[in-house]
């Protein structure tokens, strides 16, 4: 507890500008002190540091001062002449100066040119010390909409999911199937690993396989003749993890398209490999008779949602090909996990 309110009485003091500017000037008169005492005595260095430093301290915040009432009210001759007397005014501070602390009339110094370096040297730490805070602020702002932008399409992924399950329900339903409680029980396990990956930001690789591989069983179990249906899995799995709900999109576009759209012999082959940390996943499936004359004109909200998706999580580290073939349609997928 006393810690704790140790830290934030620091914390408090150190937020003052008045306590923080206190320490940049000390901290500077040491370093110049500390540099003079290699050729001149303590004392010695302590006058030459004060006449050095001491008329710049006030030309500064005078700066800062007509700088934000003139300069950027673009009202430049004001803000010249007012430069111009601060420098004369600094000349005259550090002529008085070296007389108090020097008692010699002969000895002089530019006292303008130490508040002209002073004003420069600290309008230039201003202006990086802002632009930090301008970049700052801007990616802050871009990665809370990028943020908010990938948890609605997060969201998006499970309406459609679960649309497109229960219209598989409805068809077996409609052919009075005994399958149907096998397929509710199913579709509940997908469900609930739906609920729970949708609160993370990523899962184990191993998880999203079995969400697949669960998915396909489903297809299976709706579909007459499934001999086509093939999932081939290569390479160390163990260990990985990816974006939740990232690769069933395709999958389910190669039976909507595909497979459930089909009189004919139909197939879907999928083959996820892993090789170190690149992930490949390809899709292929046939296409429908009646389709094979007309080319689709758009992917469909669940594949641009997914695309959208990549853009965010793996900037730079995915490539994405879909092709369409008179006969076919085909996804290939190339991930950096």
């Amino acid at each position: 507890m006393k810690f704790t309110l140790k830290n934030r009485f620091m914390t408090s003091v150190w937020r003052n500008p008045v306590f923080r500017h206190l320490i940049y000037w000390i901290c500077g008169l040491g370093f110049f002190m500390f540099n003079v005492m290699i050729w001149e005595s303590c004392s010695d260095a302590l006058k030459i540091s004060a006449i050095v430093i001491l008329p710049g301290i006030i030309p500064v915040y005078l700066h800062f001062y007509i700088q934000k009432r003139f300069f950027k009210q673009k009202r430049y001759l004001i803000y010249i002449i007012l430069i111009i007397i601060i420098l004369i005014g600094s000349q005259l501070f550090a002529e008085a100066l070296i007389r108090i602390i020097e008692k010699d009339a002969d000895t002089h110094t530019s006292g303008a040119a130490t508040a002209l370096f002073f004003i420069i040297l600290s309008t230039t730490l201003q202006y990086f010390k802002d632009n930090v805070k301008n970049q700052l602020k801007l990616q802050e702002a871009e990665s809370k909409q990028l943020l908010t932008e990938l948890e609605l399409l997060k969201s998006q992924v499970n309406p459609h999911f679960f649309f497109n399950t229960l219209n598989n329900l409805y068809a077996l339903s409609l052919e009075n199937s005994k399958r149907v409680p096998e397929v509710i029980l199913m579709i509940s396990g997908l469900m609930r690993y739906m609920l729970e990956s949708a609160q993370k930001q990523k899962v184990e690789l191993t998880q999203e396989i079995d969400f697949l591989q669960n998915y396909l069983s489903l297809e299976k179990l709706r579909l007459s003749n499934n001999s086509g249906i093939t999932f081939n899995i290569a390479g160390d799995i163990i260990g990985k993890k990816i974006a939740p709900m990232l690769l069933i999109p395709f999958v389910e576009n190669s039976f909507k398209h595909g497979v459930s759209a089909s009189a004919g012999d139909n197939y879907v082959h999928i083959d996820l490999r892993l090789f170190k940390n690149d992930l490949r996943f390809s899709v292929e499936n046939n296409k429908p008779e009646n389709d094979r004359s007309v080319p689709r004109q758009s992917l469909g909200s669940g594949l641009n949602n997914v695309k959208r998706r990549l853009e965010l999580l793996y900037p730079d580290r995915h490539k994405l090909f879909i092709k369409e073939e008179q006969k076919s349609y085909k996804v290939d997928l190339k991930i950096k996990l």
